[in-house]
């Protein structure tokens, strides 16, 4: 028999996949989430490689698509709007481009996983792990609510680049030296005004001083907005761990003068709701697990936002580890060794980045931005970027870069 009672902390993208398959084995689950409810926010993601097999034998493709941010590629303008290179969606689930087949607001992602699951499994929102204590069958867990204390056969950790849980079961050294910043800070939030004018290209604009604008679009007459900044800044790192005003009063002096739609998204920025900001870092952990508790997704081997491969590999993983507990039953050890074994070839692949990335794509200089323009101008306007996806694709983007395990799931 596989575990009886597993515990996720983490209503997330991957806390309510391997809800879904995990009750789909029979196994009693409880998800707890620190935020009230559900959070029904957050940018566009994107859906790739072997996740897209994943939605479909989840049956949820025809929804997602429903609610499609529409986006049909990125184009990378200038001060003055101009285009100076468009990468258009490569139309194909096979071999996808930088703008994904499937773009849907994260939202509206978690919210079709959520209902798949919200009659069958127990949700408890407003609540969060406290305290850990290992058993020899099990795991005792301490809440910090009103939820009494209890075991579970598992206990899994799939509470985000910011793991609480990864303090909880390992060292503090060696948490931290699982976090692995990339030198950039990112905001994202919702501006209510469609600034794309209807518009279903997504347009991406550099400054000076390795500053990004990107706005989105999606179905609700909004504009998804993300402002970043390449940089060793103290300031930015420091930011990280302020409050959400104090984030937004250090972007606003950062791109006060970053021109282009720089004043009509800084004021986007200050009346949205949905703000976050956070260092752009990719988490390597040694060893996915401790006893009876096993780490997944972003708490795990977060890729990084810029990989653009961090909700599909956190589809990808919560199904492996799924399927690795029914096959191995009682077994956790070896249940939590071949989850490990199988799925660390495909992190390597979705944490592997551009050579020089982020700060490739983020020039400090004009003389940068401009060269930078160039280049993809010359890729773009020639035809060439259909020949370069073929020939330098990113594996993990492509459904041919994992073979997805097959598993026996109890009918």
């Amino acid at each position: 028999m596989p575990p009886k009672r597993v515990l996720i902390s983490g209503a997330g993208i991957a806390g309510s996949v391997l809800a879904y398959w995990l009750d789909r084995a029979g196994i009693s689950v409880t998800v707890v989430e620190r935020a009230p409810s559900l959070r029904s926010t957050g940018q566009a993601v994107d859906i790739r490689g072997a996740a897209v097999d994943v939605i479909r034998q989840m049956g949820v493709e025809s929804a997602i698509r429903s609610k499609s941010t529409c986006e049909e590629g990125v184009a990378f303008v200038d001060a003055a709007g101009r285009e100076k290179a468009v990468f258009m969606a490569s139309g194909s689930t096979e071999q996808q481009a930088l703008t994904s087949e499937f773009e849907i607001l994260r939202g509206d992602l978690a919210l079709i996983f959520y209902d798949l699951t919200k009659d069958k499994v127990n949700y408890v929102f407003g609540e969060s792990v406290k305290e850990l204590r290992q058993l020899n069958t099990g795991v005792e867990v301490m809440f910090e609510n009103v939820t009494a204390t209890a075991s579970f056969d598992v206990v899994v950790a799939a509470d985000g680049l910011g793991s609480r849980l990864r303090s909880m079961v390992s060292s503090a050294t060696t948490a931290k030296e699982c976090f692995k910043s990339l030198g950039q800070y990112v905001a994202y939030f919702t501006i209510e005004e469609d600034l794309l004018n209807g518009g279903k290209i997504a347009k991406w604009y550099n400054a000076p001083g390795g500053r990004l604008i990107l706005v989105r679009p999606n179905m609700k007459g909004q504009t998804g907005a993300f402002l970043g900044v390449v940089t060793e800044s103290l300031e930015a790192k420091d930011a990280s761990t302020a409050g959400a005003e104090a984030q937004k009063t250090y972007l606003r002096r950062l791109f006060h003068d970053a021109g282009w739609l720089n004043e009509r998204v800084l004021d986007g920025m200050d009346r949205a709701d949905d703000f976050y900001y956070q260092a752009v870092a990719q988490i390597k952990m040694e060893k996915w697990s401790e006893g009876g508790v096993v780490f997944l997704g972003d708490a795990c081997y977060c890729p990084s936002p810029i990989s653009g491969m961090g909700t599909s590999l956190a589809i990808v993983g919560a199904y492996v580890l799924a399927g690795e507990l029914v096959m191995h039953q009682n077994d956790l050890p070896s249940a939590f060794q071949s989850y490990q074994e199988r799925l660390t070839p495909y992190v390597a692949q979705c944490q592997k980045l551009i050579p020089g990335a982020p700060a490739i794509a983020n020039p400090q200089t004009q003389m940068g931005i401009t060269v930078l323009a160039s280049v993809l101008g010359f890729v773009s306007w020639s035809g060439l970027d259909r020949l370069v996806s073929r020939i330098a694709a990113i594996p993990a983007f492509s459904r041919e870069g994992f073979a997805l395990p097959q598993y026996e799931w109890p009918s």
